[in-house]
């Protein structure tokens, strides 16, 4: 990226938030602090107002804008994708939305970019993914994580049994096909993770909650089973299949071998049941290597397949 154009980004980014620091910015654009002082002043001097608090960090002036941008060709091509990822795993609501505001960004494209991205529309499909569950509740989420509001659920659990809850959103996630809602739970009073298509009713409050600061969701996404009888077991995969099991087994996911005759996965499981019939998934392409009593699962698996065509 040339100097004019990380200027020009780095008055985006400041129009973008509240206040960031200068270490942020320099984190954002991998330039060093030096440079970011060097980039601030250019722009006060070409009339923009950055204000600077002591402790605190930088922003634009109360009160100025920058005037409308516009896309370029690749960008807008890039968000029409982006707009056909929203409405297979976003639901009609979200997916409405990112349609329209394809549309906008269409008419104000030169006629021929716009017969471009058009063409790109027809021609670019998601196939091949089933719907995802719980999209009915993905807006209120999103909506109630960005204005930092309450949440009551209606929650249903996997054994049946229904609570209601009030929450503090923290985060939405799309995870091996459901979408969850991760929150601060009221009633466990530790940070929750809630699987939207369980939820059977949801109502924002008008109670504002203020940020944990210290919250990563990725960082819980890695250990939000550690409640459980968690263990790490060693699973060897052919080359063949290996990027699948990547995909599939996400955050959960500890390291990764190339071996001469395929790779070999550690990984984070919870409890033996779902892992055995995942595995047996690969058929011959899968097997286990560590721990024994996953292997006697996968056993004890295989012998209950057969005994229904015996």
């Amino acid at each position: 990226m040339n100097r004019i154009d990380r200027l020009f980004a780095i008055a985006l980014l400041l129009q973008s938030k509240r206040v960031i620091t200068g270490a942020e910015i320099a984190r954002h654009f991998e330039i060093s602090l030096r440079t970011v002082y060097r980039d601030l002043g250019a722009l006060s001097e070409a009339g923009i107002p950055v204000a600077a608090e002591a402790g605190v960090g930088y922003s634009l002036a109360k009160g100025y804008f920058l005037p409308p941008v516009a896309f370029t060709e690749t960008e807008a091509q890039a968000l029409s994708i982006g707009a056909m990822m929203v409405a297979k795993f976003g639901g009609a609501d979200t997916g409405g939305s990112a349609a329209a505001a394809l549309l906008k960004i269409q008419s104000i494209m030169p006629a021929e970019a716009r017969e471009r991205l058009i063409r790109l529309g027809r021609q670019v499909t998601v196939f091949g993914t089933h719907a995802v569950p719980g999209t009915e509740h993905l807006v209120v989420c999103a909506q109630t994580v960005a204005d930092q509001r309450a949440l009551r659920l209606h929650y249903r659990k996997p054994d049946g049994v229904r609570s209601q809850r009030v929450v503090e959103p923290l985060g939405v996630v799309l995870y091996q096909n459901y979408w969850y809602l991760v929150a601060w739970c009221r009633l466990r009073r530790d940070p929750r993770s809630f699987r939207l298509d369980r939820v059977e009713e949801m109502a924002p409050l008008t109670e504002h909650v203020p940020p944990r600061q210290n919250f990563r969701i990725e960082t819980y996404l890695c250990t939000a089973f550690s409640e459980t009888d968690t263990e790490v077991v060693r699973l060897w995969f052919s080359s063949p299949v290996v990027e699948r099991a990547l995909r599939e087994l996400g955050p959960c996911l500890r390291s990764r071998d190339q071996g001469d005759d395929g790779w070999i996965l550690e990984t984070i499981v919870w409890g033996h049941a779902w892992i055995a019939r995942w595995i047996l998934s690969f058929g011959s392409e899968a097997r286990v290597l560590d721990p024994p009593s996953l292997r006697a699962a996968v056993r004890d698996e295989i012998a209950a397949l057969a005994a229904h065509y015996t």
